[in-house]
């Protein structure tokens, strides 16, 4: 069985696969202090949980966005499980061709997900992932990665709103009652529901200009479900993509 790592900045998406699929999945928040006995203990009981008898794990591959954490899981996965983590970036795929300068700086996560959209879903391609980052992945009608763009994610937004404006609260991201705030709650929860929306929908225009009106629109992460009923023309989503990459790379044994 795999074990596939997504280490984001928020927190660490971990998924055993086995060659019926995904048996199990889970989340741990990101803490640069936590030690790899603590993150060790955590998966050995969650997979307990799960009936999964760690044993039967064959191979770890990790998709890092917080190098600061590598040793730590790392460390994790020698003592915990006995096995030698594999950490992926593009040059660690043969689905692609990245035509990105240089291609190493492609983010691990990135790579994995756009491996999983284009084995499922073809080309042209664009993935939008709702992170830390608000990110966008470009995948031409002949399977080549050109890159993206990278904007504040809709949270990371919301607290530098609040952090820095001293008269502004903090308000949750959801969708208001009307796009016209009467509050100031409402008016924060409009503008970053309504200008992320809005800017999502302005940045898959322009980049379908480049990719073509058959591009297919892949839609992942956390905060997915927040904006799932007013996105139009999106062709799926997909909440375990990363995850889902890393198994495509594990089978094609990149």
């Amino acid at each position: 069985m795999l074990l596939a790592v997504d280490i984001g900045n928020t927190d660490i998406h971990f998924g055993v696969f086995a060659e019926s699929g995904l048996r199990a999945e889970w989340r741990l928040r990101t803490r640069q202090e936590q030690t790899s006995d603590e993150y060790g203990l955590d998966c050995v009981n969650i997979l307990r949980h799960f009936d999964i008898d760690k044993e039967r794990l064959a191979r770890v591959l990790i998709a890092s966005a917080v190098p600061g954490l590598d040793p730590v899981i790392a460390g994790m996965c020698r003592k915990y499980f006995g096995l030698e983590p594999e950490f992926i970036d593009a040059t660690r795929q043969s689905f692609l061709r990245i035509d990105y300068n240089p291609p190493t700086d492609v983010g691990a996560d990135r790579v994995a997900s756009v491996v999983a959209a284009y084995m499922r879903y073809g080309a042209p391609l664009i993935i939008i992932d709702f992170g830390t980052a608000t990110t966008f992945d470009a995948v031409d009608r002949n399977g080549v990665y050109l890159g993206g763009a990278i904007v504040p994610g809709v949270l990371l937004s919301a607290e530098t709103l609040s952090r820095h404006a001293a008269r502004l609260p903090r308000a949750g991201v959801m969708k208001p009652a009307e796009i016209i705030g009467r509050n100031t709650v409402q008016s924060i929860q409009s503008g970053l529901y309504y200008g992320n929306l809005l800017m999502i929908e302005g940045m898959v225009a322009r980049f379908k200009e480049r990719l073509g009106q058959d591009a297919r629109v892949i839609v992942t992460g956390a905060l997915m479900d927040v904006f799932r009923n007013d996105l139009t023309g999106v062709t799926a989503f997909e909440r375990d993509l990363t995850l889902t990459g890393l198994y495509y790379i594990h089978s094609n044994k990149s």
